[in-house]
């Protein structure tokens, strides 16, 4: 378990790391449309991981306890994903 915390925080880094770069890029660009588009499915990436992590993480506790198994919060993560998508939407029509 050590090693996939360990992993999720390494792949955490390297987005935020991607992520800064991407805004950096969005600001001195002139292909600011596309990083912001970029930017915003990394955003979304990188919140359905974290939260697949957490939600891993005490499964796999609820599990070794013999407790209750705990859902892994598919629908959080769908509706992240319906918000990535609909959000270029309504700013174009802006």
């Amino acid at each position: 378990m050590e090693e996939y915390i360990r992993q999720v925080k390494r792949l955490s880094i390297t987005l935020c790391s991607v992520l800064i770069a991407s805004v950096i890029l969005w600001l001195l660009t002139s292909y600011s449309t596309w990083v912001a588009g970029f930017a915003l499915g990394l955003f979304i990436g990188l919140f359905n991981t974290l939260l697949t992590g957490i939600k891993v993480h005490r499964f796999s506790e609820a599990i070794a306890q013999g407790g209750r198994r705990a859902g892994l919060g598919m629908a959080t993560r769908f509706s992240m994903a319906i918000l990535g998508a609909s959000l270029p939407r309504a700013f174009r029509s802006m």
